[in-house]
This record gives C-alpha cells, sequence and structure tokens, in this order.
C-alpha cells in the first residue's frame, strides 16, 4: 500500500512537470541559457565578494596583534558569511529557473495552439479560434491570427454564395448537368473548408416530384 501511495505521488508530479514542459526543447533550452547566464554573473559576484571579505579580515587580523581568539572568530565568521553568500546564489538560480519555465511555458502553450491552427489551415480547415488562458503570452498575436482567419472564413463564405448562385443560373442550360457537377465539386470544397456539411439534395428528397 505504501509503494503504490509513493508511485501514485511520483506520477503526479511528473504529470505536473510534463504539464509544464509543453515543448521540452524551447523551454529547456531558454531555461538554460538563462540559468547558465546567471550562473556566470553568480561565480563572477560571489568570487569579488569572498575575496573582499578575506581583504577586510586581514586587515582586522592586522589591527588586531595577532590575538589568536580574534582570528579564530574571524576565520569562523568568514566561512559562515561565504555559506551563506553560496546558498543565496544557489536558491537564487534556482528560483530563477522556476521563474523561466513558468515564462516559457506561457510561451510554449500560445505557440503549440498556433501551430495546430496553422496546420488546420494548411489543411483547408478553418479553426474556430479561442482565447489563450489568462497570463499567457502572445496575445497581440492571436488578434491577428483571429483576424486572418477571420478574413479567410468570410472569403469562403463569399466563394460559397457565388457557387449557389451559379448553380442556380444553369438550371436551364443546354449541359446543365456538367455544369452542375463542377459548380457542386468547387461549392464542396468551400464547405471542407468551412467544417460544413453539404444541403440536401431537393432531387433526392421529392423523386415524385421529379417525375
Amino acid at each position: 500500500m505504501t509503494t503504490r501511495n509513493a508511485s501514485t505521488i511520483g506520477s503526479r508530479h511528473h504529470r505536473r512537470l510534463s504539464n509544464y514542459l509543453l515543448d521540452r526543447r524551447f523551454q529547456l533550452k531558454y531555461v538554460g541559457m538563462i540559468m547558465a547566464l546567471s550562473s556566470l554573473l553568480s561565480v563572477a559576484l560571489g568570487s569579488f565578494l569572498v575575496q573582499q571579505m578575506r581583504e577586510n579580515s586581514r586587515m582586522l587580523q592586522l589591527d588586531a596583534e595577532l590575538d589568536p581568539v580574534f582570528q579564530e572568530q574571524l576565520a569562523q565568521a568568514d566561512a559562515q558569511a561565504v555559506l551563506v553568500l553560496v546558498g543565496t546564489l544557489v536558491l537564487f538560480n534556482l528560483a530563477l529557473g522556476l521563474g523561466a519555465l513558468v515564462l516559457t511555458h506561457r510561451m510554449a502553450g500560445p505557440l503549440f495552439v498556433f501551430r495546430r491552427y496553422l496546420a488546420m489551415l494548411a489543411g483547408g480547415k478553418i479553426p474556430r479560434v479561442r482565447a489563450l488562458r489568462k497570463g499567457d503570452e502572445f496575445a497581440d498575436v492571436l488578434e491577428g491570427l483571429q483576424e486572418a482567419v477571420s478574413a479567410v472564413e468570410a472569403r469562403a463564405r463569399a466563394d460559397l454564395e457565388v457557387a449557389q448562385r451559379l448553380r442556380a443560373l444553369t438550371e436551364g442550360a443546354v449541359d446543365a448537368v456538367a455544369i452542375r457537377a463542377e459548380v457542386d465539386r468547387w461549392a464542396e470544397d468551400k464547405r471542407a473548408l468551412l467544417g460544413e456539411e453539404p444541403p440536401p439534395n431537393p432531387r433526392l428528397d421529392h423523386p415524385a416530384q421529379d417525375a
């Protein structure tokens, strides 16, 4: 029972981490770059501060007239200060890494959605653009994408109306059957783009009238 509970908790933590890593390559790349730069700056700053502390301690030791007790206290104080400094810089870098992970998550989520919308457009379908989650980035890009999708949808509907009017005009033509078939194929492509079902065929619904 204990082993099962532990595995369940571990799988939950793994799912939570996976939820934040929507695009591992993109997110880990930028999180790694941010943490690498922060680590370099932390090492440089830490080295400078440690050197300054040691220099100050050396000056105090000279003023203490070689008092062994005072020198030992200074050494302990320096060691504690170094530990505190190192711990602070490590915690800072970890917090920065977590912040970068959250930030890239808010970027990777919209990018994932945008790729899906573009794939639908490339496949001949008009996506239903939805609002992003609260706090996500690229809201202005979504607005531009929404305008583009709306324009494509408007053109497709206009083309569908033209097809319907052309079909009505060819009812009495000599080769109306071939013309209507071509127009129907063109209109069917537009309906597929819009994701709509074809209208019912009145000739099939009322065969007695044709007879």
